[in-house]
């Protein structure tokens, strides 16, 4: 019987894990900002993205990560910094500044990681238009 509660309680101690974060980098461009986020399984759970008053954040439920990065952007985009940090059962992202911002998501290599491209949504009418329609 002990053996039997000790297995459920392991169990349930793995199903609380979640995605390991192994590795971030940074590819800051003049034209877009790329995250590479590398997990220990495949990561499959749905994204959240958030915009507010300076600045965005992107939230990773069910994964986690053991210290924290940050990187300085330098201005791209109006962009001041992103970090990436573990936050309850959750890793997000913040990016500190920039206004109009595009967030593409790619899975890379079967899930085990993903890009995420930052760019600025255009300004002139022809840009908003093919920005629109890649959208749907």
């Amino acid at each position: 019987m002990r053996l039997c509660c000790f297995f459920l309680l392991l169990a349930l101690a793995c199903a609380k894990q979640g995605a390991m974060l192994r590795n971030v980098e940074f590819y800051p461009r003049e034209e877009r900002i790329d995250i590479m986020l590398a997990f220990a399984e495949p990561y499959n759970e749905e994204i959240q993205t958030d915009s507010q008053n300076g600045y965005t954040t992107i939230t990773f439920p069910s994964a986690q990560m053991e210290q924290t990065r940050e990187q300085d952007i330098g201005g791209t985009f109006g962009i001041e910094a992103i970090r990436v940090a573990p936050l309850q059962d959750s890793i997000v992202i913040i990016v500190l500044g920039g206004d109009s911002l595009r967030i593409q998501t790619t899975k890379l290599v079967e899930g085990y990681g993903l890009r995420l491209r930052i760019t600025q949504k255009p300004t002139d009418p022809l840009g908003r238009l093919k920005d629109t329609l890649n959208d749907l």
